[in-house]
């Protein structure tokens, strides 16, 4: 096997592709879910998530005026 030396660049490059492709090669961690009640309906929904977006997934429309998708 030939071995060659590699220019600083050339090392951190490598090095840069290493983190990329562990990133890109991990599994997402599952978020708890936990238990809510809308209109006194048990639903689960993730943990951490917006109250609204959270009714939303289970089907329940709350009309508001303040919120945006893009703004969470």
């Amino acid at each position: 096997m030939l071995r060659c030396a590699l220019t600083p660049s050339a090392r951190r490059a490598v090095a840069n592709w290493t983190t990329l492709r562990r990133s890109l090669t991990t599994t997402a961690t599952r978020r708890e879910q936990v238990e809510i009640f809308i209109n006194n309906r048990s639903v689960m929904a993730e943990q951490g998530a917006a109250l609204i977006q959270a009714c939303e997934q289970a089907g329940h429309d709350i009309p508001r005026f303040c919120y945006h998708d893009r703004l969470a």
